[in-house]
């Protein structure tokens, strides 16, 4: 083997390797979305329904402060690399869309008032 192929055999190698991974990151991020049935008419992005599928889930305000371990769920709407602001930006959706009080435990996360989630429970399939 010259060099050449030796490095284009490797790079193959390493692309095969790219894409079995990527699709192995696509399915975990789909097994670890929330499944959710909300209307149509409501226009929430995937992002913003992940948001509210957990808000809706978690029944305590301890227990709402796990949406921050849902950041990593949530696609990729652009390319701006900074996603430190986007949890803020979709409760700030979801509160303007559907009219809901959404509250902040400052420095932890977010929940919902139990009549509030009441209003949404019944979107849920899991």
């Amino acid at each position: 083997m010259t060099p050449t192929t030796a490095q284009d055999a490797l790079i193959k190698t390493q692309r095969e390797r790219i894409e079995y991974l990527e699709e192995q990151v696509k399915a975990f991020r789909q097994d670890l979305r929330p499944a959710t049935m909300f209307p149509e008419e409501w226009e929430l992005t995937p992002n913003e329904a992940i948001v509210l599928a957990v808000l809706t889930k978690y029944k305590t305000p301890r227990d709402g402060l796990l949406i921050q371990a849902f950041r990593r769920t949530m696609t990729a709407d652009d390319d701006r690399g900074d996603p430190r602001n986007d949890l803020e930006v979709y409760v700030c959706r979801l509160r303007q869309k559907l009219d809901v009080k959404i509250n902040r435990v400052w420095g932890k996360g977010y929940w919902m008032e139990p009549e509030v989630r009441a209003r949404f429970k019944a979107h849920l399939v899991s």
